[in-house]
């Protein structure tokens, strides 16, 4: 089913200075945390859409 598209909006929180050396440290790196983000995203979207019904489930 296509159903009309949306604009989403997505916050990518930008690490500096001791912050940045931190997550490294733990392997956190910024592609970790992009793909993270985007994932997040990826659920909530799909998350709405079945709670709309317009997912088809």
């Amino acid at each position: 089913m296509l159903v009309p598209s949306h604009h989403v909006t997505a916050v990518f929180k930008a690490l500096g200075g001791a912050e940045v050396v931190s997550a490294e440290a733990r392997g956190d790196t910024r592609k970790t945390r992009v793909i993270e983000q985007v994932a997040g995203i990826i659920r909530s979207e799909l998350a709405e859409a079945v709670d709309t019904g317009i997912a088809g489930l």
